[in-house]
């Protein structure tokens, strides 16, 4: 965030029209607040971001599923499809969550409000499935 704010970027995000992809820490950054450097996000997606507990390996990191998967930018996307991870911190489920995973608990791994859309997977990690994520994002 602070990068964004030095870049007045900040201000500039909020404002655009066309579909707008954040990976990872670019999703957590739209959120409205993140425990990670106790930090303000961007204010796009109405949720926090949380650590996960010490009861399970952090950071999460590999292959999990993706389900209840309700946008566009799913499509010809199987429900339960595994999607690449690495992540200490995570999304808390709110209306905007268009997929949600397990990992000791049900958390957001997609939010979408509007034109912005954010995933907590790496699509470009993640095979077959992530290569069709990304083009029907080019083609939002």
């Amino acid at each position: 965030m602070k990068k964004l704010k030095d870049t007045q970027l900040d201000l500039l995000i909020p404002t655009l029209k066309q579909p707008v992809l954040g990976i990872c820490l670019g999703m957590q950054l739209m959120c409205n607040f993140s425990e990670e450097g106790n930090t303000e996000g961007l204010k796009i997606f109405d949720t926090r971001v949380k650590r996960f507990s010490n009861t399970v390996k952090v950071p999460q990191m590999g292959w999990n599923t993706v389900t209840n998967l309700k946008s566009n930018l799913f499509h010809n996307i199987k429900a339960n499809e595994y999607m690449y991870l690495v992540h200490s911190y995570y999304a808390v489920m709110s209306q905007e969550a268009i997929a949600v995973t397990e990992y000791d608990i049900t958390y957001a791994s997609a939010l979408q409000n509007n034109n912005f859309y954010g995933v907590q997977f790496h699509p470009e990690k993640s095979s077959l499935a992530g290569e069709q994520l990304l083009k029907n994002f080019l083609e939002l």
